[in-house]
């Protein structure tokens, strides 16, 4: 079996989708933790080669076993999920609400 050279990618897609189903920004899951945004953003992108370590911080924050990550990244269509845009939570003001000025 070879390595997977797009493996960051589909487990930063993995994350970033659940990360997004449970309503948190970024900056709220990083918090949440213990990372700093920019970090935790990269991960999300596919850019940063996880340590067993943080790859464990992310699962517990999202509540979940490590091995179901990887095994839905490994099962992740790639090409098919850069194509669906994600949905980030809504911040701020919601959404048909005036403001008072």
């Amino acid at each position: 079996m070879t390595a997977d050279p797009n493996l960051k990618v589909r487990l930063g897609l993995v994350i970033r989708r659940r990360r997004e189903r449970m309503g948190l920004t970024q900056e709220q899951f990083a918090d949440a933790v213990g990372m700093t945004t920019p970090y935790y953003g990269k991960i999300e992108r596919g850019g940063q080669n996880l340590t067993l370590w943080n790859i464990q911080r992310v699962a517990a924050g999202l509540d979940a076993a490590l091995s179901a990550l990887l095994k839905d990244a490994e099962n992740l269509d790639l090409e098919k999920a850069l194509r669906t845009p994600h949905k980030p939570p809504q911040v701020g003001r919601p959404k048909g609400r005036r403001s008072n000025y």
